[in-house]
């Protein structure tokens, strides 16, 4: 079982797609307060392997209109 944990992928969560235009995207589909916090937390040790090059950040944000866009937002705050 460890074994297929290791090896699973899931398209979305914690994902890394890296073009050759020196363009980095990380893509993750947190959508609740404890998966913003968590995409946040992997967002800034990516960043942070990035070292000292100057990066822009642009977030694109999606909520549902049953969560709080202005609570789940703060958590991106990177």
């Amino acid at each position: 079982m460890c074994d297929a944990i290791e090896s699973c992928r899931w398209p979305g969560r914690s994902q890394v797609v890296r073009t050759n235009r020196n363009v980095t995207y990380l893509l993750d589909g947190a959508h609740t307060p404890k998966s913003m916090e968590a995409c946040a937390e992997w967002a800034a040790e990516e960043f942070a392997n990035l070292g000292k090059k100057s990066v822009k950040k642009i977030a694109l944000f999606q909520c549902t209109a049953d969560r709080s866009p202005s609570t789940l937002i703060n958590y991106l705050k990177v």
